[in-house]
């Protein structure tokens, strides 16, 4: 809490500064004089208090449920990834292209963790940790089914062939571009830690991530992931009459 302010003289004074750190976020008070009663009306609720900083904690009930969601989603992925790893010689398995399928694991856990490192207090490497995180996870784990149903489509045309390497390298070159846009994003963007302060109350504010242009930066991750799964829809259309069991991905 804030020291103690008195005022001995409403025409004139100085407050003290805030020296201590709460549990709810950093404090600020006003150092310098307020000439007028009035001055010091207006200004009490905004600088002669101290500023709340909220954000979601681990401790929360929302933070508790982010965790568990995202530590049962890891487990999950565990135990797919022992069960390709234990019957991977089965035909089934190993003619729907394990590298693909240990990628999509991969994916699907790095967003868990995403999912993990949501609560706490923001800062601006969580910022773009968070960023990297969702969007390496969602490339990861969409752009393997697209190139496991590339494969499919290829493979229904006569006398065509695809190996693991080109496929891998298909989704490594949207992970490439994927950096691309991290980047323009973390450092174009400046992506950081804000303080937005509540319309409802000017004491409070919620930490958050935002980039200097939220519209346009937001507006490219969206575009990519939504080229990316708009390429899985139209390859599962056109892979949906295939009839072998190993290679009904279309769903």
């Amino acid at each position: 809490s804030c020291p103690p302010v008195k005022a001995y003289d409403l025409e004139s004074y100085e407050v003290r500064t805030c020296a201590a750190v709460a549990e709810k976020g950093s404090m600020s008070c006003i150092g310098r004089s307020l000439s007028t009663s009035l001055e010091l009306e207006d200004i009490r609720p905004t600088e002669g208090s101290c500023k709340i900083f909220n954000w979601v904690k681990y401790t929360d009930s929302a933070g508790i449920l982010a965790v568990s969601l995202g530590v049962i989603g890891l487990v999950i992925i565990l135990v797919i990834s022992f069960y390709l790893f234990w019957y991977g010689g089965r035909y089934v398995l190993k003619i729907s292209v394990p590298t693909m399928n240990y990628l999509m694991c991969t994916g699907g856990g790095v967003l868990m963790l995403y999912i993990i490192t949501l609560p706490g207090e923001s800062t601006d490497s969580l910022c773009r940790g968070r960023l990297f995180l969702s969007l390496f996870g969602f490339v990861l784990l969409y752009m393997s089914i697209v190139a496991r149903e590339v494969r499919v489509l290829i493979l229904s045309n006569e006398n065509a062939k695809v190996n693991s390497t080109q496929l891998f390298g298909l989704v490594l070159g949207m992970v490439a571009f994927m950096f691309i846009i991290f980047a323009v994003v973390a450092g174009s963007g400046d992506l950081k830690a804000i303080n937005v302060q509540s319309k409802d109350d000017k004491l409070k504010y919620d930490v958050e991530c935002h980039t200097n242009d939220d519209i346009l930066y937001r507006g490219l991750i969206y575009t990519l992931q939504m080229i990316i799964l708009a390429t899985g829809c139209v390859l599962g259309l056109l892979t949906r009459n295939v009839t072998l069991k190993e290679f009904q991905g279309s769903q």
